[in-house]
């Protein structure tokens, strides 16, 4: 039996109020709010955000963690009946293949997504130099969102009081490699590339 399509923002949130819990769906609701202060505040760089059904914020952050709460088991299962690529990180640790799973998700569940929106909603965990500007956005909003206890509200003004949306990318990536660090965890080589990207001097565009 094939799945009914969603094809308004109205419908993905019924049925992501379904699918994830309280806490989780919360979050996107917050990435949402943020998503949208972001790219009225920083601009949208001449990037697709509205189509005939969905507007990119709303879309990008409520489907973002759409598998979030799956299991190991059930992203191992997905990747390889999808045949998704998994990069050695994502093998290694596969909640970090949560956002391929939820794009490939959304490909089939909903109409005619841009491109530019699937790839950032694959990058949003570790980020990547190649994410976009929609991803760069997301990528921020997911960490800053109001909802993120680990945050003070200093550090959010400290967040928003840069002048570009890169320059906000690079603080929250230094961030959070200082975090993972700090636990002893290795960060993802997509990471690490995307420092030395900002590091070198170039821009996400």
């Amino acid at each position: 039996m094939l799945e009914t399509k969603l094809c308004t923002i109205e419908a993905i949130t019924e049925e992501l109020k379904k699918t994830l819990s309280r806490q989780r769906y919360k979050h996107c609701l917050g990435v949402v709010k943020e998503l949208e202060y972001l790219l009225d505040r920083y601009g949208t760089n001449n990037e697709i955000i509205k189509t005939d059904n969905y507007d990119a914020a709303s879309f990008i952050g409520l489907v973002h963690d759409w598998a979030r709460e799956y299991t190991q088991k059930q992203l191992y299962a997905f990747c390889e009946k999808e045949n998704i690529k998994l990069d050695e990180d994502q093998k290694r640790v596969i909640v970090l293949a949560h956002g391929l799973v939820a794009s490939s998700i959304a490909r089939k569940r909903c109409l005619k997504v841009p491109e530019t929106w699937l790839k950032a909603i694959d990058e949003h965990t570790c980020g990547s130099a190649d994410m976009g500007y929609l991803g760069l956005a997301l990528f921020v909003a997911d960490f800053t969102e109001e909802n993120r206890s680990f945050l003070t509200k200093e550090d959010r003004e400290k967040f928003h009081s840069y002048n570009s949306l890169n320059e906000v990318g690079e603080s929250v990536l230094l961030s959070m490699m200082n975090h993972w660090q700090s636990k002893g965890i290795i960060p993802s080589l997509k990471s690490r590339e995307l420092k030395k990207y900002w590091n070198d001097g170039n821009l996400i565009k």
